[in-house]
């Protein structure tokens, strides 16, 4: 993330070269006393002070940016344009705060020692202040005049040069020279020291100083606007929807409609009562819940875009607004209640008191609380990467080098540990390692030996070969510190995004193959670019790379959705008894539940419906053609197709998915019973995703019983989907609970 000029780069320099400088510039008035010997009557003092000053911090600067330009020659750059803003803007700016700050301590105290110990003490204690901001307020985000800008959480891949990072460095320009005018007016030249007499004498001596004062009311006043800063307070006047539950108080956006405040406190309330199960724990930390509307506005407020952040020692997580079960917000809420037995002053699982973090641990022991999510569970992903070779060892996992692993393979086997460490110790045990006893002490184990009865158990989970193939999809990839370009890729990829939505497929591909070159050539760009060409009717072009893909063996998973892709270009050139023959025979190797399903139904349309089903295809195709129907179309030609076929299960199947993904419950659940009379006529998949689409619309519609009856089906034919299993374990727990609360 260095290796390029960029955010990373600029910040770490930014740090060093601000202090070095700050060094340099406040030993200089001193070597100038000594040296030259000042006398009355000098002309432009402060100026000459101060450029002599910034000269050597600008060769220190100039020499970090050429080493840099220079490593392009050896390591294609990312942005360079954008490389070099971040640079102006963030190590620029400190060292010219970090020069005027430190000459002013210079030309404040007589002896060097004490200038150095001031300027040290001030460039830290600013580090602190920014430190106490993010440790005291809902923000991941820290503006200081010596680091200049820290944007938050490292997992999140896009940070991006906003306009409060310019206004913040332009107000830091403004006090600069605010405090150049002060020491102007205040200067002894004779002995080049602050003079108070000199101040005193000069006829307009407090211009500067009414001058500072007023810029700094207008600087707080309105940073919280300019979002240089923020505080509880302001967020929550920004989220003004406030209710209460339980121990948790809820804040929400205006434009968050009621209906979904409600289920989502039910949600949160169903998790504690979970989480205090798993933890083995009575009661809870009081708990507030920011719910933002996007990942703009979250953005926006406390800095985290696209991912979602608790502060256990605050009591607080920030979520975006999403369906439920609100899965994010459950592993948060993990973090906030194993606050009641972490430790340090962040409540969280660490070394040295709980001064250093444990990542692992952290982020561990609330996914190990969260297992839901996906047809595997946990221990099946665990086993999978045991299985290809990516598992961590527990010292990587519980180390610096978590970092060093795809967040998703950290966060998976970390989880997996915690829970089988779980189930084999106790929630107590659990609870003890939290708070930072070992694994020897609770065991009475050599971590060793705990490590492989974590492995052993790991032999016995169920895997089948499919499922191995998508995990090896999902977790075989390198750690963001260790990918390529990874924000410029993600800016390209966002305004490549934007361009699609607005059908502008051309320029979409233009901005998805600069992504493709930064990032050199990974195969999920290349995949973007086949979909992009295809999108814009480039067919040879389109073959070419569907060629240049499967040749360079992207995996089983990648080379089935391109072969998925080719055959959906055709739908409009190839007859529907052609196109079902390649779906049929694509069908017989292709791996994943969601994936044989779209597969086939494209397969079953195209050879029971002929020409009728082409406006079918094309909805359902990976391709935009410009004749695709609209949601509104296709669930019409659904309903026809119903109405005539009516023992044939797949139009209802489809329609019924459809009205879920929508809302539409009552008619999702009514439609989908429709189609379940005659399922069985369809492969195995097709029953299991149709029981679990209408048990969730009959939880939704608060009929109990039948989503009991059918979650219980889902339980029954999930066979090796443990995770699916696990999934309807859940919403029979949550009914009950709810049920029970009723009563209450």
């Amino acid at each position: 993330m260095t290796n390029a000029l960029g955010f990373e780069y600029a910040f770490i320099s930014g740090l060093y070269l601000s202090l070095a400088a700050g060094h340099l510039a406040a030993v200089h008035p001193s070597r100038v006393r000594k040296q030259l010997a000042p006398f009355p009557g000098a002309t432009s003092t402060v100026l000459k002070l101060a450029a002599h000053s910034l000269a050597p911090a600008m060769l220190l600067l100039a020499t970090s940016l050429v080493i840099s330009l220079i490593n392009t020659v050896f390591v294609p750059p990312c942005n360079t344009r954008i490389g070099l803003l971040f640079f102006l803007l963030i190590p620029l700016i400190s060292v010219v705060m970090s020069v005027v700050c430190a000459l002013t301590l210079g030309l404040l105290f007589r002896s060097r020692a004490a200038a150095v110990i001031g300027w040290y003490t001030l460039w830290f204690g600013a580090a602190l202040w920014v430190g106490i901001q993010l440790y005291t307020t809902p923000a991941v985000f820290g503006y200081g005049p010596f680091i200049g800008y820290w944007p938050g959480v490292l997992y999140d891949k896009s940070i991006d040069i906003q306009l409060p990072l310019i206004s913040y460095r332009v107000f830091n320009l403004v006090a600069a020279g605010l405090l150049l005018w002060g020491i102007h007016v205040s200067l002894d030249t004779a002995g080049l020291r602050l003079s108070l007499k000199k101040w005193f004498r000069t006829k307009r001596k407090f211009m500067p100083l009414l001058g500072g004062i007023l810029f700094f009311v207008m600087d707080w006043g309105v940073s919280a606007d300019m979002h240089h800063r923020i505080s509880t307070k302001r967020l929550q006047a920004e989220l003004p929807i406030h209710h209460s539950l339980n121990d948790a108080d809820f804040y929400f956006d205006t434009q968050i409609p009621p209906e979904y405040r409600r289920n989502l406190m039910l949600d949160a309330a169903f998790s504690l009562y979970q989480l205090k199960h798993y933890f083995g724990v009575s009661k809870t930390p009081h708990i507030n819940i920011f719910v933002f509307k996007d990942a703009d506005q979250k953005k926006k407020w406390m800095g985290a875009q696209h991912t979602s952040v608790a502060k256990p020692w605050l009591g607080q997580t920030y979520i975006i607004a999403d369906d439920f079960p609100h899965w994010t917000l459950r592993h948060e809420l993990a973090h906030l209640v194993a606050a009641a037995f972490g430790r340090g002053p962040f409540s969280i699982a660490g070394s040295l008191g709980g001064w250093v973090p444990n990542p692992g641990l952290i982020e561990g022991i609330a996914v190990s609380a969260t297992p839901v999510s996906g047809q595997t569970n946990l221990h099946q992903r665990a086993k999978g990467m045991q299985q290809l070779k990516l598992l961590p060892s527990l010292n990587q996992l519980f180390g610096i080098s978590f970092f060093n692993f795809y967040s998703g393979s950290a966060y998976t086997a970390a989880g997996s540990f915690c829970r089988f460490f779980q189930r084999t110790y106790g929630a107590e045990a659990l609870r003890e390692l939290y708070s930072g006893r070992s694994i020897g002490e609770i065991t009475n184990r050599p971590q060793d030996e705990v490590e492989k009865q974590w492995y052993d158990f790991l032999t016995t989970v169920p895997l089948s070969n499919a499922q191995l193939e998508q995990i090896s999809y999902q977790f075989d990839r390198p750690s963001i510190v260790a990918t390529r370009c990874v924000r410029e890729v993600t800016r390209l990829e966002d305004v490549a995004a934007d361009f699609a939505a607005n059908k502008q497929w051309r320029l979409a591909r233009k901005e998805i193959y600069a992504a493709h070159l930064v990032s050199g050539s990974s195969t999920q760009t290349h995949l973007s670019l086949l979909l992009a060409s295809a999108a814009c009717k480039d067919h040879p072009n389109t073959l070419h790379i569907a060629s240049e893909l499967l040749s360079a063996n992207p995996g089983q998973f990648n080379s089935q959705h391109i072969e998925e892709l080719l055959i959906d270009i055709d739908i409009r050139a190839q007859d529907t008894a052609h196109l079902a023959d390649r779906y049929r025979t694509l069908y017989e190797n292709v791996v994943g539940s969601d994936n044989r399903r779209r597969v086939y139904i494209k397969y079953y349309l195209a050879n029971q419906y002929a020409a009728r089903s082409k406006p079918l295809l094309k909805y359902l195709s990976h391709v935009p053609f410009e004749d695709t129907p609209e949601k509104l179309a296709a669930m019409a030609d659904l309903e026809q197709l119903s109405n005539r076929y009516p023992t044939d299960p797949a139009p209802p199947y489809l329609q019924a998915r459809m009205f879920f993904h929508e809302g539409i419950f009552f008619h999702a659940a009514s439609t989908m019973k429709r189609a379940l009379k005659h399922i069985r006529t369809l492969p195995i998949e097709f029953q299991l995703e149709a029981e679990l689409t209408a048990a969730a619309a009959y939880a939704r519609l608060g009929q109990t019983q039948p989503a009991i009856a059918h979650f219980e089906k889902v339980r029954s034919l999930a066979g090796d989907q443990l995770g699916t299993a696990e999934l309807a374990d859940d919403w029979i727990a949550r009914i009950n609970w709810n049920t029970a609360n009723k009563q209450r």
